[in-house]
């Protein structure tokens, strides 16, 4: 794979990770109650999405590819934790197209504390991860 088709792979990787916090930023705001855990949720999400836009500048520049890349591809890395914490809240979240009794259950908040204690966990650790990464590249770039 050539460095333009490498960087294109990961820069549409991390778009679609940020259109998935996207919708799940979306579905959190639609919930009814629980002020405190949506309001962490939305503020970690918020914090790692800025910390994957740099990322994903840095990839377009294609100067940290291969160490992106690479943490891409691990199967417990910061990418793919993050995606499985979003793709379980989107789940979780997700408007029901049927029946009126799942659709109420859909608009409130209904997280278990167990879950959304995992979720939030998978989120921060992966930011902690994002903050490393911009960190090494910023030291190397000075």
């Amino acid at each position: 794979m050539d460095g333009f088709t490498a960087a294109s792979a990961v820069v549409g990787f991390i778009a679609g990770l940020l259109d998935i916090a996207e919708v799940v930023v979306q579905y959190t705001r639609n919930t009814l109650g629980e002020k405190e855990e949506k309001q962490a949720l939305l503020s970690e999400i918020e914090a790692t999405n800025n910390l994957l836009k740099k990322l994903k500048a840095k990839a377009e520049g294609s100067q940290w590819l291969k160490t992106i890349s690479t943490s891409m591809e691990e199967s417990d890395g910061p990418f793919q934790r993050y995606q499985s914490a979003l793709v379980t809240a989107q789940k979780k979240l997700e408007p029901s197209k049927t029946g009126a009794g799942k659709a109420v259950e859909r608009a409130v908040w209904h997280f278990q504390k167990g879950k959304f204690a995992e979720i939030l966990d998978k989120i921060t650790r992966s930011k902690a991860d994002f903050a490393l990464l911009l960190s090494l590249y910023l030291v190397v770039d000075i």
